[in-house]
């Protein structure tokens, strides 16, 4: 797709963040059935959303191992990942945003992308780094 601002110039969304999207919606979509709401979003969001991850998990994986424990459902509990630099990949698209920002209500598409002079851009992940 091209910015609506600038056609010469592509959008794209880091893989991961795509990712971190597609729990958010499958999270906020269950909370809502299991409270007895209906979906804020379609269930084909959803469904795209469990196919999506489905994929980056098989096509992705880094091929990192867990100590298996048996009976006791915490197969990798307590186990610690070397991690990317999270901080600088976020510093990274911050210097190169489309000033894109989601709406739950139907809005144009060249208004997702008028965030920077608002002052609403913001870069979230949606990464609880605290309990």
């Amino acid at each position: 797709m091209s910015l609506p601002s600038d056609s010469s110039k592509g959008v794209y969304i880091l893989d991961a963040y795509h990712q971190i999207h597609c729990l958010t919606i499958i999270r906020r979509t269950l909370l809502e059935i299991r409270s007895g709401e209906s979906p804020k979003l379609p269930l084909q969001h959803s469904w795209h959303c469990f196919d999506s991850l489905l994929q980056y998990i098989v096509c992705g994986t880094s091929g990192d191992t867990l100590l298996y424990t048996w009976g006791r459902n915490q197969t990798g509990d307590g186990q610690a990942r070397e991690c990317l630099d999270w901080k600088s990949r976020k510093e990274w698209i911050r210097q190169r945003t489309a000033c894109y920002k989601d709406s739950e209500q139907p809005i144009r598409l060249v208004d997702h992308f008028t965030r920077c002079e608002d002052g609403e851009m913001e870069i979230g992940d949606g990464i609880r780094l605290s309990m």
